[in-house]
């Protein structure tokens, strides 16, 4: 029976990541996915790669790699990605000063942005209505993709390096070290054997080691979002992130002014549904508008249902539709989206020696994942503990 070096439990976007650098350094790789194909958090998202909205240095930095791996991808495989930036919109003073305060540390760190009037702010995004636009903040090196075409990219880009073994609709029942390293059993009583094994698993958190991954330290986040038809309506040339984005990322949190905010009422009532306003552009004209969030205990996760709630939808798009400026958009669906996110940023562990965990990445997988996985793989490189990643 062949013995992989690695084999990994899960191919949403942090798996199919560690899959990716594991085959770059020559292991041999075994991807496990329960479904036919991932349809988790990794592909309900924005598509937005925003380095930029992550906490200074640390995760910033690592959001920054996942850009920089994507470019080297991209000269060997053609990509759907546009390294095309992020607008952050100002709708008050406050949010304005905090932006200010941003390029700022951004200036003292050489790390690239620039401000913008309302006026360049609305070449950026048309429609944007001036009267919600204060100003704005440019990153240039942010990035946005389709990520469910992303993720099947890479898939299909490591597996024709010939180094990686996909089997969908595989999903694990055991996993268990022994003396010649670990073996895998899946729920048709296949049996597969690895050095090490990396459990990736995104929210499902009461398949494999429950007493490990689900516990009070670990949260279960319930989004919605939304997309448009495909319309001539609106034209972003970015990324295109709010006031309350603003309030809400932990890039902010540095700012000198983040301490002394005034919510308004009606901030107020949209934070208490965990809303913030992203926008994202696809290739073929349709807007993806979102999100809100909602949180519980991973130990009582079926507290989170699965309905869609349309007074949440109804908050978003008016918002949307006064941040933009226009009166309606032609909504094709709606959705919900869900994932883990643990108290210290991640939960990334080794449970034995050759066993080993990554999940609880929260709302920053499409711009972290790659750059935490190559810690990852390092971390197994070297055969140390994966509790020895810390990110401030």
């Amino acid at each position: 029976m062949k013995q992989y070096d690695l084999a990994i439990v899960g191919a949403g976007i942090l798996g199919t990541f560690a899959a990716y650098h594991a085959v770059q350094r020559g292991w041999s790789v075994l991807l496990l996915e329960s479904g036919m194909e991932a349809k988790g958090a990794s592909v309900r998202n924005f598509g937005q790669l925003v380095p930029s909205g992550m906490g200074l240095n640390g995760w910033r930095n690592i959001g920054a790699r996942t850009i920089h791996h994507l470019t080297e991808i991209n000269k060997s495989t053609p990509l759907p990605w546009k390294k095309n930036g992020s607008l952050y919109v100002a709708s008050d003073e406050q949010e304005l000063q905090l932006l200010e305060e941003m390029q700022q540390l951004n200036d003292a760190q050489g790390y690239a942005s620039r401000l913008l009037s309302v006026n360049e702010c609305c070449e950026l995004s048309q429609p944007l209505n001036k009267a919600y636009a204060k100003g704005g903040l440019f990153f240039p090196d942010d990035a946005t993709t389709e990520s469910p075409k992303l993720l099947a990219t890479l898939l299909q880009f490591i597996i024709q390096s010939g180094r990686c073994d996909y089997r969908n609709g595989s999903l694990v029942q055991t996993v268990e070290e022994n003396d010649s390293g670990c073996s895998l059993r899946t729920t048709d009583n296949t049996i597969y054997r690895a050095r090490d094994v990396l459990v990736c698993c995104g929210h499902q958190l009461n398949r494999l080691f429950p007493a490990i991954l689900q516990t009070p330290a670990m949260r279960i986040c319930k989004l919605q979002m939304m997309d448009t038809l495909a319309s001539s309506q609106v034209k972003l040339h970015c990324n295109l992130l709010t006031g309350l984005s603003i309030r809400r990322y932990d890039a902010f949190h540095s700012c000198a002014s983040y301490a002394n905010l005034i919510t308004s009422e009606y901030q107020q009532q949209l934070q208490a549904e965990g809303i913030h306003l992203l926008f994202t552009q696809r290739a073929d004209g349709s807007l993806i508008i979102g999100d809100s969030h909602h949180y519980t205990n991973a130990l009582d996760v079926d507290s989170l249902d699965y309905h869609n709630d349309q007074h949440i939808n109804q908050l978003i798009l008016t918002e949307a539709q006064r941040i933009l400026g226009v009166d309606t958009l032609p909504i094709n669906r709606f959705w919900n989206g869900y994932y883990s996110q643990h108290d210290n940023s991640i939960l990334a562990t080794s449970i034995q020696k050759n066993i080993h965990a990554v999940t609880g990445i929260g709302g920053k997988g499409m711009t972290c994942s790659g750059g935490f996985t190559e810690l990852v793989i390092e971390q197994l490189t070297k055969q140390q503990s994966l509790d020895l990643i810390n990110i401030v």
